[in-house]
């Protein structure tokens, strides 16, 4: 109340209206001393314009893990069937994994912008 600031461990929640975004609602309680420690740390770095990756909430895109998965599994459908399957059998698998992916990621699309937008709206900074 007298301007100076003190550290809240707080779990906050936008409040929508129709659309648009009229409060946040926290609930708060006192962090531990360890806490204030890695947060004094984050904020002196954010202020300096470099926020050390560590405290950045980052996860490979959902395509690049697609993509792994399709990776592994392809390559271990060649790699078993090359012993038992023809060349036709093998491209036929082949495509059918591809598009088992291909289903999945259009699946997951919707997902993946909604998780985008809500993101970018609760923290611009993200």
């Amino acid at each position: 109340k007298n301007g100076d600031h003190y550290w809240v461990d707080a779990y906050v929640t936008p409040i929508m209206k129709n659309g648009e975004l009229v409060e946040f609602q926290s609930v708060r309680c006192q962090p531990r001393r360890s806490q204030v420690r890695r947060a004094e740390k984050a904020y002196a770095a954010w202020n300096r314009g470099s926020l050390p990756r560590r405290f950045l909430a980052v996860s490979p895109p959902l395509i690049s893990k697609l993509a792994c998965l399709y990776g592994l599994l392809a390559g271990s459908l060649l790699v078993f069937g090359l012993t038992s399957l023809s060349i036709p059998e093998m491209a036929v698998l082949q495509a059918l994994v591809l598009s088992v992916f291909g289903v999945l990621f259009w699946l997951t699309l919707p997902m993946m912008r909604t998780a985008r937008e809500a993101c970018c709206d609760a923290h611009p900074v993200m």
